[in-house]
């Protein structure tokens, strides 16, 4: 029984290990679909590279600015 168990929780840490790695792999697809774009020269406006994307800022945050709005 103990060895059936240890057997579980090493598939378990491979399954995690291979999550990982496919959620490494999906952002280096989305780089290269990006650069691929940029290549083309078919870069849209509201495209931003998944290198430099920055949390998206409340609408409480004003323009260039760490204070509130006021409303």
């Amino acid at each position: 029984m103990q060895a059936e168990i240890e057997s579980l929780k090493a598939q378990v840490a491979k399954i995690d290990s291979l999550k990982a790695q496919v959620a490494e792999v999906d952002v280096l697809k989305q780089q290269i679909a990006f650069l691929m774009q940029r290549a083309k020269g078919d870069e849209t406006p509201d495209l931003e590279s998944p290198m430099n994307k920055r949390p998206s800022e409340g609408s409480h945050m004003q323009e260039g600015g760490n204070s509130p709005a006021t409303i």
